[in-house]
């Protein structure tokens, strides 16, 4: 993902809250294209586990979404302070 100043610190550390914990999450991220244009996606990644319930791999979706999805996903779910 490319991050810049204006990707939210508190999304970047609840996927890898997630990761880290074995979980999976959803977020809604400002990322950055290489000629530093924006814009938002949505972003979910998943544990895979095997059949004894170790995690494995993961899986990760995106998707890119409108200024105004983003903002109202924004106001539905605010992000905890982390």
């Amino acid at each position: 993902f490319l991050q810049g100043p204006r990707t939210d610190p508190r999304a970047v550390a609840k996927i890898r809250k997630a990761v880290d914990e074995g979980y999976d999450t959803s977020v809604c991220l400002l990322n950055y294209r290489i000629d530093g244009s924006t814009f938002y996606n949505q972003f979910f990644v998943a544990p895979l586990r095997d059949g004894q319930g170790n995690v494995v791999n993961y899986v990760g979706v995106q998707c890119q979404v409108s200024d105004q999805f983003a903002q109202a996903i924004a106001r539905d779910e605010p992000l905890p302070d982390m």
